[in-house]
């Protein structure tokens, strides 16, 4: 019973180990949204986006937040990230850039960075397959069992997929590129894993997005056997 009493503890715990997003994100006034004179982008002078290290607690972001006397407003915490605004009352982005390196040293933030006003246009998104091969490879290695898969099976999939990810490129800040993913998926059509490979993309808010997005993903062919399937893929933006 006592055993039983602590395992509910810890597990109320474990809930409370972060601070919670707002359901609704706060607004933010058009006096405060303000255009970079380098990038010619439009900045939320009073807003930043971080993205803490997965295993953070709740004390290591209050201190965080207490550096800057910032307060969470929104974020999406299933890709850990959260909007934080800040007091800037001369909508400085000089004083912006300063919380900004401030902030970078800390070990325990993965990235931070101005948030950005949301853009209405999104540019297109393409998928291409590797060409299909008879071949596979089998690997034995201790890690697990799986089939690694080159042909074009999945496309259905990954065409009645697409437009998931369009709401990933609003920022306006992310150009052409390629990224080359790898899905895993059992032999019920399970998908088991998504991973990056290559990409010459760097904007880790954007790439987790894109992951995030995969990851919700159903409607994979079944196949039998005992083997998972590995699929490549790229998208060209």
């Amino acid at each position: 019973m006592i055993f039983a009493v602590i395992l509910c503890i810890l597990s109320f715990s474990s809930q409370q180990d972060r601070i919670p997003i707002p359901v609704t994100e706060a607004p933010y006034a058009a006096a405060d949204v303000v255009v970079d004179e380098d990038s010619g982008e439009k900045i939320i002078c009073d807003q930043l986006v971080i993205v803490f290290a997965e295993d953070i607690t709740r004390s290591e972001q209050l201190n965080v937040l207490l550096q800057i006397s910032g307060k969470v407003v929104g974020g999406n915490p299933d890709m850990n990230i959260y909007h934080i605004s800040f007091p800037n009352r001369r909508r400085s982005l000089s004083t912006q850039n300063n919380i900004i390196k401030k902030l970078n040293k800390n070990p325990r933030i993965e990235h931070v960075s101005a948030r950005k006003e949301k853009s209405d246009i999104v540019g297109t998104i393409e998928i291409e397959m590797k060409q299909p091969e008879r071949k596979g490879e089998i690997n034995m290695s201790a890690e697990g069992r799986h089939y690694t898969e080159k042909k074009d099976e999945l496309q259905e999939v990954l065409d009645a997929n697409r437009e998931t990810l369009l709401s990933c490129k609003r920022n306006k800040g992310i150009r052409k590129g390629d990224i080359l993913f790898r899905l895993t998926i059992s032999p019920e059509g399970e998908l088991k894993e998504v991973k990056i490979l290559q990409s010459n993309i760097k904007d880790k808010i954007f790439l987790n997005c894109l992951e995030y997005k995969i990851r919700q993903w159903t409607g994979f062919p079944s196949q039998n056997g005992d083997f998972d399937r590995q699929v490549e893929f790229t998208f060209k933006f």
